[in-house]
């Protein structure tokens, strides 16, 4: 997994491209499908239109036993997606976690994005590569209904978040205009736009964005102090020091390509193996 520095642009996409995603989705639906049938923590889908308010209590109350947020601002972020997908024990059904999914079409000078957010696992069912899974899932059905899109994958994301989902990338970049080299600056633009739609306030030139959002002393006491010192907390700690109480989170983005997705498929493995 590197950064991507500012010099670096995205090349013309080959003309093997969509075929050699179509391939992909196909092999990593038939892995996919045996990994939830013996997995004990299991993916349920649920479109906009289930949304209820019976749904949020529960989603809410989880999300609030580790990070500190209002419910009208959980509520107006949780509206601008189009689907969550919850995270259950297979044998009791309880809620393990969840992360809402949206993708937004493409502008004029841009590329379609997909935005995921408010991911929370509740720590007991960690390291079970549910968010990666997640991710798979819904970037797998994004790619088999928009067949030779180029997709851009965006995340407002805490460290935590940031770190959970970059490791297990091939390369990602920070969303600020000290990082994108011009002809890139779009997607600054689009963090803008989703962000001014959960009433989040974004910071073009550090990609840092005031989401009202702060960890737990429960959260930040459930990672041992090394994890903090890895070179991705270090990244993230450079950009937004004070991360432990200024209710903000960074910007960060990746290309939805083959090797991205191939890295995140071989983390889940690595992960499943390990147990």
């Amino acid at each position: 997994m590197r950064a991507v520095s500012a010099a670096v642009c995205f090349a013309p996409m080959a003309p093997d491209t969509t075929s050699e995603l179509s391939a992909w989705i196909e092999a990593r639906s038939a892995r996919a499908d045996a990994v939830e049938q013996g997995a004990d923590v299991r993916l349920e889908v649920i479109p906009r239109s289930h949304f209820t308010p019976a749904l949020f209590d529960a989603l809410y109350a989880l999300a609030t036993s580790m990070s500190a947020e209002e419910r009208a601002n959980f509520e107006n972020h949780a509206w601008t997606n189009d689907s969550v997908h919850l995270f259950r024990v297979t044998a009791s059904g309880a809620l393990a976690g969840f992360q809402f999914w949206c993708c937004r079409a493409a502008q004029p000078g841009s590329r379609p994005v997909i935005l995921g957010g408010k991911l929370r696992v509740l720590p007991e069912h960690r390291r079970r590569a549910l968010h990666l899974r997640s991710a798979l899932t819904y970037y797998a059905h994004v790619l088999r209904t928009q067949p030779g899109e180029r997709f851009e994958r965006i995340s407002l994301a805490s460290l935590f978040g940031f770190v959970a989902i970059a490791r297990a990338l091939h390369d990602y970049r920070f969303l600020a205009e000290d990082v994108l080299p011009h002809d890139e600056r779009w997607l600054c633009d689009v963090v803008q736009g989703l962000a001014a739609d959960s009433g989040y306030r974004y910071e073009r030139a550090s990609g840092v964005v005031h989401v009202n959002i702060r960890p737990t002393a429960a959260q930040l006491a459930s990672y041992p102090p090394d994890f903090f010192e890895t070179a991705l907390a270090r990244a993230y700690r450079a950009r937004n020091p004070e991360f432990r109480s200024n209710g903000c989170y960074l910007a960060f983005g990746f290309p939805l390509s083959l090797q991205n997705l191939q890295s995140i498929d071989a983390a889940i493995a690595r992960k499943l193996e390990r147990g």
